[in-house]
């Protein structure tokens, strides 16, 4: 499995709906790949100003956001929209998983 899969498993899976929600909504803004693994955004929020959120697939303790949250070194949904965005595929992927099971 590639770090891209296994990277959601570091999220509360509350953080991860709420981080879908603002990647569905458009919130995601001026997304940047910096290296193979680490991507970058600013995700607008309830803040006005909103956030941005550093993401680092390969080694996700170094992953960040300047949002209160994320001060208290958890993963946030501002981190959990950027991932969505930079894979949309994996977005599409736990919306399924979250209707679940086809019948």
């Amino acid at each position: 499995m590639s770090n891209r899969e296994n990277f959601p498993g570091y999220f509360r899976q509350s953080i991860l709906i709420r981080g879908l929600e603002y990647h569905r909504a458009g919130n995601v803004r001026n997304l940047k790949q910096i290296t193979d693994s680490v991507y970058t955004a600013h995700v607008e929020g309830t803040e006005e100003t909103g956030y941005t959120a550093r993401i680092d697939l390969e080694r996700p303790h170094l992953s960040s956001c300047d949002c209160p949250f994320a001060s208290k070194d958890m993963m946030c949904k501002h981190m959990a929209a950027v991932f969505f965005e930079a894979f949309p595929e994996e977005a599409d992927k736990f919306e399924k998983y979250l209707s679940g099971p086809e019948e």
